[in-house]
């Protein structure tokens, strides 16, 4: 006797399907023709219930690491939350959805306001990093600041004694207007924060005792002496 796959599919079979294939009768059927009335609504409901719960959790982990770590690009996202890009489209339709909701937008990758550069400057993550081991503080790099005229990015704020971190790269002696601007921009936003202007010539001078022990920073040259130093700035910035 011949045997034909119960699916449907019109194959010939030894034993009820063709491998794969004990699904596909199921394919079209509602809830309510598979289970019944009663139990179709117990697993619609559940099924509702597990998608508003992970649309929650998103949110909640967007809002904490934001919070936490400052502002960060679109393609960072999966990386932070620890979420495929495609769960959170389909729970919020865009990125720029999510961020819409939690009040908190992405950074712009390379924008610049006030002349200010979003991305973190050349030699800026290695002075950053030297100042949280000195002080032994958290840095929050490129926090966002959004105020009624725009938005700055900190280089590094240190939240926990409100203060904010600023590298200075050589550009910046053409910029000291614009960067008091900013400042006080950002003050009218966050009360009573203090600025620190870091000289980038100056720190890498001062410290270069820590920074010849890094020997990938930027084809961070070996230093013979100043006059070799204050050259691969200027040429590098």
């Amino acid at each position: 006797m011949i045997k034909y796959c119960e699916c449907g599919c019109g194959q010939v079979v030894k034993n009820r399907y063709v491998k794969g294939h004990q699904h596909y009768r199921m394919k079209g059927i509602s809830h309510n023709e598979k289970y019944g009335k009663e139990r179709a609504k117990k697993i619609n409901k559940k099924n509702s219930e597990k998608r508003s719960i992970a649309k929650e959790k998103i949110l909640k982990k967007y809002i904490e690491i934001y919070d936490k770590e400052g502002s960060f690009i679109k393609k960072e996202t999966e990386e932070k939350l620890g979420i495929v890009f495609q769960t959170i489209r389909n729970k919020f339709g865009t990125l720029n959805n999510l961020a819409k909701i939690t009040k908190r937008p992405f950074k712009k990758p390379n924008s610049k306001i006030y002349g200010h550069p979003t991305r973190e400057g050349k030699n800026e993550k290695i002075i950053l990093d030297i100042i949280e081991e000195q002080n032994k503080i958290k840095l929050i790099r490129q926090y966002l600041v959004i105020f009624n005229v725009g938005c700055a990015w900190v280089d590094g704020y240190d939240k926990e004694h409100n203060i904010a971190y600023e590298v200075d790269e050589i550009g910046h002696r053409f910029n000291k207007v614009q960067d008091k601007i900013r400042e006080n921009n950002i003050k009218e936003v966050i009360s009573n924060i203090n600025f620190i202007r870091i000289n980038e010539q100056d720190f890498i001078l001062k410290n270069k005792h820590l920074i010849e022990n890094i020997k990938n920073l930027n084809n961070f040259p070996v230093i013979k002496n100043d006059k070799v130093l204050w050259m691969w700035l200027w040429t590098s910035s």
